[in-house]
């Protein structure tokens, strides 16, 4: 996977080349969530992120695919399914927010 070396490379990517901001909004959920140490849930995003849950699924296949977030069941609740940034992502993401600043 090539790197990424800009954050409007990244926001492009993320956005599908503008066709949709939910990816960008997914990501930056997850990030936050990662950044303070906790693991976002599929049924939390669900919950924060204004799209449909098959939709919003569709966006974390992407970002799975990006390699910027991975996705694992949860040990005791098979059920449950996990989202955090990777290596990958969580540089992605420290570069944005600096950006932002």
């Amino acid at each position: 996977m090539a790197e990424i070396t800009t954050v409007p490379e990244l926001a492009s990517l993320l956005t599908n080349s503008g066709k949709s901001g939910l990816p960008f909004i997914i990501f930056i959920s997850i990030g936050l969530h990662t950044q303070n140490g906790r693991r976002l849930t599929v049924k939390s995003l669900n919950l924060i992120v204004p799209g449909s849950p098959m939709t919003n699924r569709r966006y974390v296949s992407h970002l799975v695919g990006l390699e910027l977030v991975k996705a694992r069941r949860d040990g005791a609740d098979r059920r449950t399914t996990r989202l955090e940034l990777t290596g990958r992502g969580k540089r992605h993401f420290r570069a944005l927010l600096k950006a932002l600043q």
